[in-house]
C-alpha cells in the first residue's frame, strides 16, 4: 500500500514542503571591498584610522566633495575611492599639496591624478618583501587562517612606475619581490614610495590591499609599521590632522537626481540657458492669462436648420387657422419668381390696388386659362378657407407655375 503512487506522491510532497520551510535560508556574504575608515571588517581600513589615532594624529572624515579651499596644514588621504575624483576635486588637492598639505594616494588603472602625479602601477603577481628571519620569532602569533581568500596562498601586488627616477630623495616605504625561479635573492620593486611636489609631500601606493586591515596587522609582512612610517614622512615629522576622503567612498550626502538637475539648470552655461527661456516663458504666459476684469460670456441664441424652421412654422399657422396668411405667402411666392420681366408690363392702370393683385390680372390677361386659379388665390387672401380650400390653393399655384413657360410674348 506504501509504495502505491496515489499514497507515496502525497507523502513525498509533503517532505519537500516541510524541508523547503524547515531549511535556514543563508543570505550570500558580499564583502565590502571598499577602503574605508567606517569599516572594521578584514577589508577595511580602520586600522589606519585608529592607530594614526593613537599615535597622536588628528583623523577626521571628510563626508562632503572635495573643492577648492583646502587646508594647506592637513594630510589628505585619497584611498582607492569608488567614485572618482573629478577633475576639479583634482585640481584642488594638488594645489594643497603645492601650498604645503601632504597627500596619501592609492594609484588605480586610470584617473585624473595619475597623470599629474606622473605615476602608475604596473603588472601584478608580487609578494611583498618578508622581514629579516631574525626578526620572524616577533611574529610568531600572526594569524593567517581567517584572512582574506586572495592571501591564501600568498600575496599578490602590484608595482609602482614612475616616470620619475627614484631618488635616494624619494623614499621607498614598501617593496616586493619579483618572482624569478632559482634565485637566492630575489630583485625587490616599489610598491610604496614618496616625493615632493612644490612645498607638500606625496607617498603614493600601488595597491588597496597594502592599507586593509586584514593585510596590516601581519607582522611578518611589516606592512602597517612602513604604512605608518610613510604616514610620518608625508606629516613632515608632524602631528598634523589626518583627513580620510570618504565622501568618494560613498558616505554622506551623495548626489540625487533632483540635486544633479539642479546644478545642471543653475552651475552650467546651458542649464541657465534654458532656466532662462523657461522663466521668460512663464511670464509671457502669466502676462497672457491673467485678465485685470473678469471674463463676459457672450450669449448665443442657438438658430433653428431651415427645415426645423419651415416645420415649426407650418404648426404655428395651423394653430391658428392662418389661411389668408398661407395664401398671401403662396401668391408672394409665385410673384417674386415671375413678376419680374415682361410681365411687369403689363399691370393694368397705375392706381392703388394689392400687388398680388395686379400681378395675377397681367397673368390671366395673357393667359385666360389659368383666370380660374387666380381668383381662388386672390379669393382665399380675403376669405378664410378650409385645409381642403387651402390644397386646393396650393394647387393652383402649382398650375399657373406649370403654365409661365408657354406665356411667352
Amino acid at each position: 500500500m506504501a509504495m502505491r503512487p496515489r499514497v507515496a506522491l502525497p507523502v513525498l510532497t509533503a517532505l519537500l514542503v516541510i524541508a523547503v520551510f524547515l531549511t535556514p535560508e543563508t543570505a550570500p556574504v558580499v564583502p565590502d571591498r571598499r577602503v574605508t575608515t567606517y569599516s572594521s571588517g578584514p577589508g577595511g581600513a580602520s586600522g589606519i584610522y585608529d592607530v594614526a589615532k593613537a599615535l597622536g594624529w588628528s583623523p577626521t572624515r571628510r563626508l562632503t566633495p572635495i573643492t577648492g579651499g583646502l587646508d594647506t596644514g592637513a594630510v589628505y588621504a585619497v584611498l582607492a575611492p569608488i567614485i572618482p575624483i573629478t577633475a576639479a576635486g583634482t585640481h584642488a588637492l594638488l594645489q594643497a599639496v603645492r601650498g604645503g598639505a601632504g597627500l596619501m594616494y592609492i594609484v588605480s588603472d586610470s584617473g585624473a591624478l595619475e597623470d599629474s602625479l606622473q605615476v602608475n602601477r604596473a603588472d601584478t603577481g608580487f609578494s611583498p618583501t618578508p622581514l629579516p628571519r631574525d626578526m620572524r620569532p616577533h611574529c610568531a602569533r600572526d594569524n593567517v587562517d581567517n584572512m582574506l581568500a586572495w592571501f591564501r596562498d600568498g600575496v599578490h601586488l602590484y608595482r609602482l612606475q614612475a616616470h620619475r627616477a627614484v631618488t635616494s630623495g624619494m623614499p621607498v616605504f614598501i617593496t616586493v619581490d619579483r618572482p624569478v625561479s632559482g634565485a637566492k635573492y630575489l630583485p625587490t620593486e616599489p610598491a610604496a614610495f614618496g616625493f615632493t611636489l612644490g612645498r607638500g609631500r606625496v607617498v603614493v601606493y600601488s595597491d588597496a590591499d597594502l592599507l586593509r586591515n586584514d593585510v596590516v596587522r601581519i607582522c611578518k609582512w611589516d606592512i602597517g609599521d612602513r604604512v605608518v612610517q610613510s604616514l610620518a614622512w608625508v606629516s613632515g615629522d608632524r602631528r598634523r590632522t589626518l583627513v580620510f576622503d570618504e565622501y568618494d567612498q560613498g558616505f554622506g550626502r551623495q548626489p540625487s537626481t533632483a540635486q544633479v538637475i539642479r546644478q545642471f539648470l543653475f552651475d552650467s552655461t546651458v542649464g541657465r540657458g534654458i532656466t532662462q527661456i523657461v522663466a521668460a516663458a512663464l511670464v509671457l504666459m502669466l502676462a497672457l492669462g491673467v485678465r485685470a476684469i473678469p471674463p463676459k460670456d457672450v450669449r448665443r441664441i442657438e438658430r433653428r436648420s431651415p427645415l426645423e424652421h419651415v416645420d415649426a412654422l407650418a404648426r404655428a399657422y395651423e394653430r391658428i387657422g392662418a389661411t389668408r396668411l398661407v395664401a398671401r405667402r403662396l401668391a408672394a411666392g409665385l410673384r417674386r419668381r415671375h413678376g419680374r420681366g415682361a410681365w411687369s408690363g403689363r399691370t393694368p392702370g397705375t392706381g392703388p390696388g394689392d400687388a398680388d393683385e395686379r400681378f395675377l390680372s397681367a397673368v390671366v390677361a395673357g393667359h385666360p386659362g389659368v383666370a380660374a386659379d387666380a381668383e381662388r388665390i386672390l379669393s382665399a387672401e380675403r376669405i378664410p378657407v378650409s385645409p381642403g380650400g387651402l390644397q386646393a390653393v396650393a394647387d393652383a399655384v402649382d398650375h399657373i407655375d406649370q403654365a409661365f413657360p408657354s406665356l411667352k410674348t
